[in-house]
């Protein structure tokens, strides 16, 4: 039995079964797929899987295997009302790194906003003056190598009252 990929291989059903247990993807339910595929009016043995065909609950599983790549899913609420609709979903905003990057500090505001536990900061510039209203739900914090204004990572400790892990090396300060 083979099935289509939107990258257009046909791919053994079975080997499709296997390779999702054992990626962790257990919610995967094939039997459900195909079931969905005639619903659809698709041939349930060969057809075209595209993201729009997904249900919003599969992509979700899909989008939250993105752990901690908060960019893609800024990048992905872009691209449709529909996956906008889906990425604010808090599930997805539970773990946040960044690396490498300029950032403003709205950007970690609004992390810090959905419910962020976990967040790291690695080698970022962190751009404008953080204000932060409340308490964050962060319970891990990771800071490497980052550079911000005067007083903004003195804001984002003083907001975290869940505080169970601290990293903290080389962090500096400038103007900008």
């Amino acid at each position: 039995v083979g099935w289509t990929c939107c990258a257009s291989e046909t791919v053994d059903s079975d080997a499709l079964r296997t390779s999702c247990k054992r990626d962790g993807i257990v919610s995967f339910n094939f039997k459900m797929w195909k079931l969905y595929s005639r619903i659809q009016g698709k041939n349930s043995q060969q057809c075209s899987v595209s993201l729009s065909d997904m249900p919003d609950e599969l992509l979700l599983k899909i989008f939250n295997h993105l752990d901690w790549d908060i960019l893609s899913i800024l990048k992905l609420s872009q691209t449709s009302k529909r996956f906008n609709a889906i990425c604010q979903e808090e599930s997805l905003w539970q773990k946040a790194s960044l690396i490498k990057a300029r950032i403003p500090t709205t950007l970690v505001q609004k992390i810090l906003e959905k419910g962020c536990k976990y967040l790291r900061l690695d080698r970022i510039k962190l751009k404008g003056k953080l204000e932060l209203t409340g308490c964050s739900q962060l319970k891990g914090l990771f800071i490497h190598d980052c550079k911000a204004r005067d007083g903004v990572f003195e804001e984002l400790l003083a907001s975290c009252h869940s505080l169970k892990m601290l990293y903290q090396d080389v962090v500096s300060h400038h103007q900008n």
